[in-house]
């Protein structure tokens, strides 16, 4: 199958990340993680898993499916792995509201491909295995800083350059409609990612919480409620806690 040419936009440039860190130069080990990312970009397009199977869905459409199948696959597994190797709260929190945000994402493409008789990629292509092999070797601050910066920083912008491609040329209005509706959740990962980078290099993410402390502010400008869980019922009759109750 031919690759589209919108299919080079998921390409990383060789841009710095110094909007996100006050100017900083990039050093070695993140200009190997963004090495081992663009390898996987161009690893995915030249392999035969930038098909999806058997459907009536465009060479474009098809591709772009395969694309945020991989994508989707690989932010899922690298936050499981991060949400129990993770040296500290922030780290742990964020890779679990990305399982949370990217499995609801997964389910939604997952549909609109099962309704064409099409069926998604089951798991990360090789070069992003290569790069959760690499971080699956990494421990404590330096698996914080490298999960930051591939999947939680690196792998957002590619995959925003993907949906930002495919709301704007899928053949397929549904398609570009689905595409729209999570660009907006993407974007915010990115810059809860950045932000967590920064409090990852800059130690504060390894500063002990105060006792007591709500796990949920361990992130960074924490994301918003997954609008898809059931509300908090309590028993008829129980006092709501922290409640006053008119004496007797």
């Amino acid at each position: 199958m031919a690759l589209a040419p919108t299919t080079t936009a998921i390409v990383f440039p060789g841009r710095t990340m110094n909007g996100l860190r006050g100017g900083r130069p990039q050093n070695s080990r993140r200009d190997v993680m963004r090495r081992l990312l663009t390898v996987a970009v161009w690893w995915f397009m030249a392999s035969g898993s930038a098909i999806v199977h058997a459907g009536e869905a465009s060479g474009t459409d098809g591709l772009y499916l395969a694309q945020a199948g991989h994508a989707g696959r690989f932010e899922i597994e690298a936050s499981q792995m991060a949400a129990q190797r993770g040296s500290n709260d922030y780290v742990r929190e964020f890779a679990k509201r990305m399982i949370a945000d990217h499995t609801r994402i997964e389910a939604e493409f997952k549909a609109y491909a099962s309704a064409r008789k099409l069926a998604l990629p089951a798991e990360p292509d090789g070069g992003q295995k290569a790069i959760l092999a690499s971080l699956g070797g990494k421990t404590g601050q330096s698996y914080d800083r490298e999960y930051a910066q591939a999947v939680g920083v690196e792998a957002h912008r590619s995959a925003i350059r993907l949906f930002e491609e495919m709301s704007t040329h899928a053949t397929d209005g549904q398609l570009r409609d689905l595409a729209r509706k999570f660009l907006p959740m993407l974007k915010e990962h990115e810059k809860h990612a950045g932000d967590l980078l920064s409090k990852v290099e800059s130690g504060e993410a390894q500063r002990p919480r105060q006792e007591g402390g709500n796990p949920g502010r361990g992130i960074p400008h924490p994301l918003p409620p997954d609008r898809a869980a059931p509300p908090v019922t309590r028993p008829t009759g129980e006092p709501e806690r922290g409640t006053a109750q008119p004496s007797r």
